[in-house]
């Protein structure tokens, strides 16, 4: 029922979809990176990488609290199940708690973080360097393990739903899995470039990585290669799988989103391409079965995933920046200027 928007300007706008107005205006620092709900949709978290992170009641707005001791924001999160906040910049990691607002521990390590994760549960973070170290924590800030896991710096890091596996990605070329106790389980290698993401399937039985070498590879959790998937003609630098496992979409330099289906990795086929001089701006609907294709001309498409036929297609003046779904018969979408939150219809992508 809430929508979250912010910028370059000083403030989070707060919108009620159903209503189409706006509810609340929460004053911030310029250029707010980082804004989500927490699980239960009673508390905003909003952040900008030289502030600090604030905490507001929703729907009311009101100012709960900040969570200060950052020179550099790299990165803020609730936990899954909403009882903790992490926040770490390059040195230092630290979690708290989301209902007094105080520190429950904190690491502090003059290593250049570059990437990190939390578990479900907030029992266990993952934190990858600037040199190649994996560093795993409790979810109390206790030190689990340091290991020298790659050659050169790790770029993205991600933990399996059950909290048992934990998978790195570096420029050195190779993703590697490791236990939660910091115990290596097996390297992923066969890429020609440096790993952009890697991202666990929702069972956890399967891990996607992407590469500058422009193809994205599945691999099972135990290490085993699946597959390659090829067509894109420049660097994979995103992916994301839909709730139920069953499709990947990856995005790449090459200005178009590709979506796979992994319901039959027998035949890792694109089911659907999306292609635009720039890159496009896209989202699944909850259901998975339609796809939003925002592109820089100003235009938005609905697309069946099945198919690959646009539903309906409707156009406008300024390029669309942001775009998301609202519940399955509406879309959110911002486009450039950030002036005014547009809601569509998907039924004919009327506004």
């Amino acid at each position: 029922r809430l929508l979250a928007s912010g910028g370059q300007d000083r403030s989070v706008r707060v919108w009620d979809v159903i209503a189409g107005r706006e509810i609340a205006s929460l004053p911030v620092e310029p250029g707010t990176r980082w804004i989500a709900f927490s699980p239960d949709g009673t508390m905003l978290l909003t952040a900008s990488g030289a502030g600090a992170t604030k905490l507001w009641r929703m729907p009311s707005g009101a100012p709960v609290g900040e969570l200060p001791g950052h020179k550099q924001l790299l990165g803020a999160t609730f936990c899954e199940t909403g009882a903790c906040i992490v926040t770490w910049d390059m040195e230092k990691l630290v979690i708290w708690d989301t209902t007094t607002l105080a520190p429950r521990a904190s690491y502090e390590q003059k290593a250049e973080f570059r990437a990190a994760t939390v578990s479900r549960t907030g029992a266990l973070i993952a934190i990858g360097t600037k040199s190649g170290e994996l560093i795993l924590l409790r979810g109390d800030g206790s030190l689990i393990a340091r290991r020298i896991a790659h050659d050169d710096l790790i770029f993205d890091i991600a933990i399996s739903p059950d909290e048992s596996v934990v998978a790195t990605g570096s420029n050195d070329r190779t993703a590697r899995l490791w236990t939660a106790a910091g115990e290596p389980r097996g390297i992923l290698a066969g890429h020609r470039a440096n790993i952009t993401r890697v991202r666990f399937t929702p069972d956890g039985e399967h891990l996607v990585t992407t590469s500058a070498d422009n193809t994205a590879r599945v691999w099972s959790a135990s290490g085993m290669l699946i597959g390659e998937l090829t067509g894109h003609t420049a660097l994979v630098y995103a992916a994301a799988v839909r709730s139920d496992g069953r499709r990947l979409a990856t995005a790449s330099w090459d200005h178009t989103v590709r979506v796979w289906d992994l319901a039959h990795l027998e035949e890792l086929r694109p089911i659907l391409t999306a292609r635009d001089a720039p890159s496009p701006k896209v989202a699944f609907d909850p259901s998975g079965e339609h796809l939003a294709v925002a592109r820089t001309n100003g235009t938005l498409s609905v697309v069946d995933v099945r198919t690959g036929e646009a539903a309906c297609t409707a156009s406008g003046a300024l390029p669309i920046e942001r775009i998301v779904w609202i519940g399955s018969e509406q879309i959110a979408a911002v486009r450039r200027g950030g002036q005014a939150v547009e809601i569509w219809n998907t039924q004919g992508c009327t506004q």
